[in-house]
């Protein structure tokens, strides 16, 4: 079964039942409005390929774009949901990997948001964890047929995330990564820098916490 995407705090059985019925709710705006917000990280593996097939393919399946947005400066991704949200947008389709994924997925705790993933990255590992399909026929067919499910999120410090989070050697090599390197084999592009990045560790500590707020995302 695969899902759509939202956020929701724990507090007892009233309040989940309440946060349930908004959830239906929710997805019974959506499927019938058919309205939606694309936007794809062109600058992941396969996003800027991809941007236009999967416009198409929205529009074939019955889904009216309210905004799509081609993002070649990842660092705009957060500022561009934020803005969709805070417009009342209700349905917003990221195109992009996992690192497009943590770095909005902020925006969407606490809210009456649905996203739904294109899975256009590198690893994708968000999206198999949900069992939306890698193919973009097979993933817009999640978002079109499926339910609102509720997915949780960690919390470290101030920063929510999806699937995983890391520190120490694995957040160095990402970092190191070359964008362009990543676009080659999975396991070259990754294991790569590691030798260059091996003498720059040093110690270090930090302070986390653990919280546990859902997300809503769209599954079958």
């Amino acid at each position: 079964m695969s899902e759509l995407t939202r956020a929701q705090p724990l507090y007892g059985a009233s309040s989940a039942l309440d946060y349930r019925r908004e959830t239906i709710a929710l997805e019974q705006e959506i499927k019938r409005s058919r309205h939606a917000v694309l936007v794809v990280n062109t600058r992941s593996r396969y996003g800027a390929h991809a941007y236009s097939e999967a416009k198409r393919l929205l529009a074939e399946a019955g889904i009216a774009l309210d905004a799509a947005y081609p993002v070649r400066n990842a660092e705009r991704l957060h500022e561009i949901v934020q803005e969709e949200i805070a417009k009342g947008r209700k349905f917003i389709i990221l195109g992009g990997g996992d690192g497009t994924i943590s770095s909005v997925v902020d925006h969407f705790a606490y809210t009456s948001v649905v996203f739904d993933v294109l899975p256009l990255g590198t690893a994708n590992s968000f999206a198999r964890t949900l069992g939306v399909p890698l193919d973009l026929t097979g993933a817009i067919d999640v978002l079109v047929n499926g339910k609102v499910a509720n997915i949780d999120l960690g919390k470290i410090n101030e920063d929510y995330f999806a699937n995983g989070s890391s520190i120490g050697m694995p957040a160095i090599v990402g970092r190191a990564t070359p964008h362009g390197l990543k676009k080659a084999e999975v396991p070259m592009a990754w294991s790569w820098p590691t030798s260059s990045c091996a003498l720059r560790l040093s110690a270090a500590s930090s302070r986390s916490m653990v919280s546990r707020p859902r997300s809503r995302h769209s599954t079958f």
